[in-house]
């Protein structure tokens, strides 16, 4: 009986270390697609009904920022620490998520996701349980893959957040169609400046992937065929101080080259007026295999028609280099930025390393 035993906790470990030398990680899901999902450290049942499997991500990242010609700040922080157990339970089409970490320069953990996920064909399976809202692509993209060091300050400002809700979405029309639609409780806030509604949400996102293939991260290791995707997105919430946001989007890769556009606004009802903030952001980002290397270069906007504070204008340059992909690798970003009251450009350095699983 040890024997025997002994025997299983070997095959057990052997299994385990297999996956990790052998199979490429996605272990968080690029675009909310919980079916991309490539576990690299995961047990399963003996019939493989049912598995378990581990991931996460952490990242350090220094920061420096200059006003007239003067140090403003400098600072080291851990942004993001991430910590999930995923996989599926009785069919590999009835998948499961739970997702720990730490918001930036906090030691207190958070819950970030926790769901359910049943896909009943590729055209339509349904979310249930706490997730991000899908709106603005540059959003619904997990922060693991991205090429910069931080999204942008636009999406930090518009994005929805996470809430509790139910979710239905799939791909139609051969894959040209990628589609989310769902109810949540509120929209949340992923920085300062975000809005926090604490009423029932619509919110939808829908993409046409005009070569049938979608583009899953910031970054084009594989030397992709071009590809090209529009998309829209939106929310409404349903109380009447309303507050609606929408989106327009548009993302080219081919063989190395990165390109995207995003267009988002947003208008919200408060007790002393309304709220619209608008925008857009574009990049470029170009991958060297020879150099596992890549270079990019990003302007962001931002106009807040009854929020003057917000209104900002960024010019940022990128350069990472990936020891394995997005895995391992180190990006920084040096760029101006000028706010609405300021004739000044500010310049500000970041340098970031990150570590996946």
């Amino acid at each position: 009986m040890r024997f025997s035993s002994l025997r299983g906790a070997l095959a057990f470990s052997f299994s385990v270390s297999l996956l990790a030398t052998t199979t490429p990680a996605m272990a968080e899901p690029p675009m909310m697609k919980e079916q991309s999902v490539r576990p690299r450290i995961e047990a399963r049942s003996k019939d493989g009904r049912y598995s378990v499997a581990l991931g996460g991500f952490l990242q350090g990242r220094y920061t420096l920022v200059a006003r007239d010609f003067e140090l403003e700040s400098s600072s080291f922080d851990t942004p993001r620490t991430r910590l999930y157990a995923f996989g599926h339970v009785h069919s590999p089409n009835v998948r499961y998520r739970l997702m720990l970490g730490t918001p930036a320069s906090s030691i207190h953990p958070e819950l970030y996701d926790a769901y359910v996920d049943f896909r009943a064909t590729d055209a339509i399976g349904f979310r249930a349980g706490r997730f991000k809202i899908p709106v603005f692509r540059e959003w619904v993209e997990t922060a693991r893959m991205i090429a910069s060091v931080e999204r942008t300050s636009l999406t930090q400002t518009l994005a929805p957040g996470r809430s509790y809700g139910v979710l239905a979405s799939g791909e139609l029309f051969a894959a040209h169609v990628d589609y989310a639609v769902g109810v949540f409780n509120g929209v949340g806030r992923i920085s300062e400046a975000g809005a926090a509604v604490e009423s029932p949400v619509v919110a939808g996102r829908a993409a046409w992937n005009l070569m049938g293939r979608s583009i899953e991260g910031e970054v084009d290791f594989l030397d992709s065929p071009r590809t090209v995707v529009v998309g829209l997105s939106g929310y409404t919430t349903l109380d009447p101080a309303r507050a609606t946001a929408g989106g327009f989007e548009m993302a080219y890769r081919g063989h190395g080259l990165d390109v995207t556009l995003e267009l988002m606004g947003q208008s919200q009802r408060t007790t002393t007026g309304s709220r619209t903030v608008a925008g857009l952001y574009a990049r470029a980002d170009r991958y060297i295999p020879s150099l596992r290397s890549g270079f990019g270069a990003r302007v962001t906007r931002i106009v807040g028609a009854d929020a003057p504070e917000l209104t900002r204008t960024e010019l940022e340059l990128d350069a990472a280099y990936y020891a394995a992909e997005h895995d391992l690798k180190i990006v920084a970003n040096v760029g101006l930025a000028r706010r609405h009251e300021a004739r000044a450009w500010e310049p500000f350095v970041m340098v970031q390393a990150q570590a996946a699983f």
